[in-house]
């Protein structure tokens, strides 16, 4: 995360940012998996931010859920190569999954014609 200096006007990196929120945690794990768009069984959040257990990098809004064949098929060939193989974008699918929960919370108002 950057945040803005105010002095200097320099952005500064923000270390072992976490974001915990188990409320936004149960939000996703309600969804499908985002790739093979199933609900039975076992689904996982797969964090994109604080991947390779850095449980102090870890920020719950880059979570997205996966069953857990497609979790274990992340782990195992990563996350380049996954979304490539499914053609998909993890980071837009979490960007999506924020927005619905925070319109959800009412941390966003939507406006409608």
């Amino acid at each position: 995360m950057q945040k803005l200096s105010g002095r200097t006007g320099k952005r500064e990196m923000i270390q072992n940012d976490k974001i915990v929120l188990p409320d936004y945690l149960k939000f996703v794990k309600r969804k499908p998996c985002v790739v093979l768009h199933v609900h039975d069984g076992p689904l996982d959040v797969h964090h994109l931010r604080a991947v390779h257990w850095r449980e102090s990098d870890r920020n719950d809004f880059t979570g997205v859920p996966l069953c857990r064949a497609a979790h274990t098929e992340i782990e195992q060939i990563g996350e380049r190569m996954f979304q490539e193989t499914y053609k998909i974008n993890l980071w837009k699918e979490a960007f999506y999954l924020f927005l619905e929960y925070a319109v959800k919370k009412e941390w966003i108002k939507v406006h409608e014609k």
